[in-house]
C-alpha cells in the first residue's frame, strides 16, 4: 500500500539532517536529487524559512512565508519536494 504524502512527511522529518560547517545554522538534506535546508530567518527573529534547488544546480527557491519552528519549516520544504516529485 503507497504511502501518503503525509506519512511521508512524518517520515523523513526527523532523519538526516546535516548541520552546516559554513556557520550559518542551517540544516540540510539530500533527497531524490533535490537539496532543501531550514534556516533562521535573521531579518525575522524566531521565524524559520527554508529553500530548495537542485542538487548541483546554483538555481534555488526560497520560502516567501516565514515558520514558527524549524518543524514548520521543515514540513513545508517536504511538502514542497513531494509536489516537485508528484507524491500524492
Amino acid at each position: 500500500m503507497p504511502k501518503s504524502k503525509a506519512d511521508r512527511i512524518e517520515k523523513w522529518l526527523p532523519r538526516g539532517w546535516k548541520e552546516s560547517t559554513s556557520g550559518s545554522e542551517a540544516k540540510w538534506k539530500n533527497i531524490s536529487g533535490y537539496h532543501i535546508a531550514v534556516m533562521e530567518d535573521h531579518d525575522h527573529p524566531a521565524k524559520w524559512k527554508y529553500r530548495i534547488g537542485r542538487q548541483n544546480s546554483k538555481v534555488l527557491d526560497y520560502s516567501q512565508s516565514r515558520y514558527s519552528t524549524e518543524d514548520d519549516a521543515k514540513r513545508a520544504v517536504l511538502e514542497i519536494l513531494c509536489n516537485k516529485l508528484e507524491i500524492a
